[in-house]
């Protein structure tokens, strides 16, 4: 089998971001939240199977609302909490609005980023086991209630305000809700899926539709079960090269996202960016991105027959199913040139979905993928709205 030259470059990409951590570590999202005043405080998360995921948590600012409303904001692929204190002023971001509204604020890790790599003693028998739990099987049926379990034994609030995930985050609430558990559902005031990705074959990304190709797919399979995509000294090097290239470092990442409106976006942030993403994930949760590219299937990870009959009691691997989420009230934001997760795959969602249970769809002209979470007029285009949403839904305007 010959592998087409942008097979080989999308191959590169994946093994030059397979760097290993910087010494000192990834810097802190804390320190970012108090750079803009705001106080914040780092927790450890224990996940029911071991993972020891990080989350920040930024208390409200309150007035003369004692009552504490939580809500969980749960970023993409390979990006970290980092993601929503992108921009350099409050009223641009999402996490501040939400605080300076009287929210309690939670900026959860994926497992296996730079900042959720730990376990508790004994939970992993080997580095194969231990990367082969960095998946969005187990960040859905692991991660997602021991997020939401610590955020209301944190403030004593009985219910979410509100679950807000982007991309792969709003997979994960999808899948969680849905399927995996619809009882922690009941527990969750709104969800918010941000470009949610779900159904992912319909991407017009060149990186990602390549990525799935029979050469590039039994590639990653050979590579095993590692890491890939952790910010390195490499990426620091090649923020700094962005400062002097300017536009041009954004022709890789249109590849992969869609058209980007320079415009919009803080390109002296770069250089910062790239101190915290790409966070990282695991070789094998890229297998399961493409598995749904390739099959266009909402479907668990598939280990192969032998494999899944041990682990499913089943040859094949199970579905979520879409058409059985009930619960909670759902508004998506999505974008006319996001290529990951173009509007024929959030249709798809919106077909499945039962009636009624999707409240608001909201389709953005001329906006990609990361513009939900760092462009500079997401306050004005998605933000203003969204928080309108969450303060109906926080009130009981959408109770059933």
């Amino acid at each position: 089998m010959r592998a087409s030259p942008v097979a080989v470059t999308v191959t590169v990409i994946f093994l030059v971001l397979s760097g290993s951590l910087v010494a000192a570590g990834p810097p802190s999202v804390c320190d970012l939240a108090r750079g803009l005043s705001y106080d914040c405080e780092t927790h450890a998360i224990t996940a029911g199977d071991g993972f020891v995921l990080e989350g920040s948590h930024l208390p409200a600012k309150r007035t003369t609302n004692s009552s504490r409303r939580p809500i969980i904001l749960q970023h993409g692929l390979t990006d970290c909490a980092f993601t929503w204190l992108f921009n350099a002023r409050p009223e641009q971001n999402l996490a501040t609005l939400l605080v300076d509204r009287g929210y309690d604020v939670f900026l959860t890790n994926s497992r296996g980023n730079a900042y959720s790599l730990a376990t508790t003693p004994g939970s992993f028998n080997s580095s194969d086991d231990y990367w082969k739990a960095v998946d969005m099987d187990r960040m859905a049926q692991f991660d997602v209630p021991a997020f939401i379990a610590f955020a209301l034994n944190l403030t004593g609030a009985e219910a979410l305000s509100a679950y807000v995930g982007h991309s792969q985050g709003g997979m994960q609430g999808f899948a969680a809700f849905s399927t995996l558990h619809p009882a922690v559902a009941r527990k969750v005031k709104l969800f918010v899926g941000l470009a949610p990705a779900v159904y992912v074959n319909a991407t017009t990304s060149s990186v990602f539709k390549k990525a799935g190709d029979d050469y590039v797919f039994t590639l990653l399979k050979d590579l095993g079960t590692r890491r890939v995509f952790f910010t390195d000294t490499v990426l620091a090097d090649v923020g700094k090269l962005c400062e002097v290239l300017g536009p041009d470092c954004w022709k890789g990442l249109e590849d992969i996202f869609g058209h980007t409106n320079l415009s919009n976006f803080n390109v002296s942030l770069w250089p910062r960016m790239t101190q915290y993403d790409p966070a990282g994930t695991s070789v094998f949760n890229m297998i399961h991105w493409m598995q749904w590219v390739r099959h266009g299937l909402f479907q668990m990870h598939n280990y192969g027959d032998a494999e899944n009959q041990q682990r499913y009691g089943r040859p094949t691997a199970p579905m979520y199913h879409l058409d059985r989420m009930t619960h909670p009230p759902t508004v998506i934001y999505h974008g006319t040139t996001d290529a990951l997760v173009p509007p024929a795959g959030i249709a798809r969602v919106i077909a499945e979905v039962p009636r009624g249970v999707i409240r608001h769809i909201e389709l953005l002209q001329d906006y990609a993928h990361m513009d939900f979470v760092w462009g500079l007029d997401a306050a004005d285009r998605v933000y203003r709205s969204l928080i309108k949403y969450v303060d109906n839904a926080d009130r009981g305007l959408f109770n059933e």
